[in-house]
């Protein structure tokens, strides 16, 4: 035999193998593009001609396919979930799947290799994916992100603002350095205060935080600093330890601090300064050794001007400041910030959504999303509900197509030459004027929420909620 037809024929042979083993195999080279697949593939996926599979993009012909990941990172993945949905019946079938990056002789990444395992019959198949799914999740629990996760898997987004954000905390996790994390709200700022705390080496340690605009003034000090016993009436007889103290050796997370007394600022300042506090009625001073990482959707400067800030405690907080754009702004961050929602709405709720289609993802992207991250995840979690099992379509968006319909409200002139608002349905004109009230109180208050609150006579708690529903800073 020619050295041709010992290689045709070991192309053979080695087809035949793939075929003869149990399971199904897929093969892809470096850029994604499919080289083989076994007849599973077809069976399952409902595809009857090759060329509608061999020299495809595998994300285009196999929805939800984590290939094109493992060829990216070079990282191999095992006992992953999978679930074929079918072209033609949409009936969707859970595998679970080992995926490998395959290197030539010098150690040159040439592809990557997936493995369907089929266990005999579907009571078998879903009962060892309820079992990878049980293991994956109690090895997550026992372990720290920083330590099996990637910061890619943990601040998602493919946009350059979030590339940049994601070095800045890679670099700047181990630094003891105050941060203060801007943004609207709805942004995920939370999130990136967690990225700081799990990508340290404080992530051991508590994670503390406390939303500064939830707790009224009068408690807040005892609930940063504690206090001790007799501290004032009513105080428990033992005293009580703060989030400063319970923060030792970690991260405290002040949420909303542009919302923080002004009086109680000074003692806060103290402690990032001095680093150390005392307690509430307490004379011996505490050492505080913890990272303090700030958030607020406020604008600082004018909180400044207007008295309602120390000038001296944002010089101290605004050590290392993060800016975190709206989403309106990084669009192309939709596509993979659905995919992690739905991965996560599957494992908590046992869904089997497997992608989203591009006619829906154009969908999102032509909304300006004004409560950010936040919205999007209401939005896809609603409608992986709706569907339960397979591809997330424009059909299962329909309420927000409603949204976008009624997004700028119509205007026209009335016979008075005044100029009033047409709204699609009362509830939208109940909305609207509600809005209006909050911003008027506001402005009679200057920005003062709890006189606000007193004008508008509802409760505080109430009136956040509202600001936060109509994105009122």
């Amino acid at each position: 035999m020619t050295k041709e037809q010992l290689q045709d024929k070991l192309d053979y042979v080695m087809r035949c193998a793939f075929e003869s083993l149990s399971g199904a195999k897929i093969i892809v080279d470096e850029n994604g593009i499919v080289l083989y697949a076994s007849k599973f593939h077809y069976k399952y996926l409902g595809i009857e001609k090759e060329e509608d599979l061999i020299g495809k993009y595998v994300c285009d012909v196999i929805p939800g396919t984590r290939m094109h990941i493992v060829v990216e990172t070079e990282t191999a993945e095992y006992g992953y979930i999978f679930r074929f949905v079918h072209k033609k019946t949409k009936e969707v079938m859970p595998v679970v799947c080992n995926r490998v990056p395959i290197y030539d002789a010098n150690n040159k990444l040439v592809g990557a290799m997936s493995e369907t395992i089929f266990p005999q019959g579907m009571e078998a198949v879903l009962a060892l994916a309820k079992e990878v799914e049980r293991i994956n999740d109690k090895r997550n629990a026992s372990s720290f992100i920083g330590e099996s996760k990637r910061i890619e898997d943990y601040v998602i987004g493919s946009s350059q603002a979030m590339k940049d954000l994601r070095q800045m905390i890679s670099q700047c996790a181990n630094f003891p350095l105050p941060v203060l994390i801007t943004g609207e709200t709805g942004t995920g700022k939370e999130v990136f205060a967690s990225a700081f705390h799990e990508f340290s080496d404080r992530r051991k340690n508590n994670f503390v935080k406390i939303n500064c605009a939830a707790i009224p003034n009068e408690l807040l000090e005892s609930e940063l600093f504690g206090y001790e016993s007799g501290a004032f009436s009513g105080a428990s007889a033992g005293g009580k330890v703060g989030k400063f103290e319970y923060a030792q050796n970690g991260t405290i997370l002040l949420d909303e601090i542009g919302d923080m007394p002004f009086n109680l600022q000074a003692k806060l300042l103290r402690a990032i300064q001095e680093k150390e506090f005392e307690k509430v009625g307490g004379l011996k001073s505490i050492p505080f050794n913890a990272r303090v990482v700030c958030t607020t959707n406020q604008n600082m400067a004018d909180l400044i001007a207007n008295q309602k800030f120390r000038q001296d405690l944002y010089y101290r907080i605004n050590v290392i400041e993060m800016v975190i754009p709206p989403l309106r702004s990084r669009k192309e961050d939709i596509k993979p910030l659905c995919r992690h929602f739905i991965d996560k709405i599957n494992r908590e709720n046992g869904l089997s959504i497997v992608d989203i289609s591009a006619s829906a993802l154009e969908l999102l992207e032509s909304y300006d999303w004004p409560g950010n991250v936040r919205e999007l995840r209401h939005i896809v979690e609603h409608a992986c509900f709706l569907l339960g099992a397979g591809i997330l379509e424009r059909e299962h968006f329909k309420h927000l197509e409603l949204k976008i319909g009624s997004q700028q409200p119509q205007e026209f002139m009335s016979s008075q030459g005044q100029e009033e608002r047409f709204f699609e349905s009362l509830d939208e004109a109940r909305a609207f004027a509600e809005m209006e009230e909050i911003k008027k109180a506001l402005e009679r208050t200057k920005g003062n929420k709890s006189q606000a609150a007193k004008l508008l006579k509802i409760d505080r708690t109430i009136l956040y909620d509202k600001m936060k529903k109509y994105n009122i800073g």
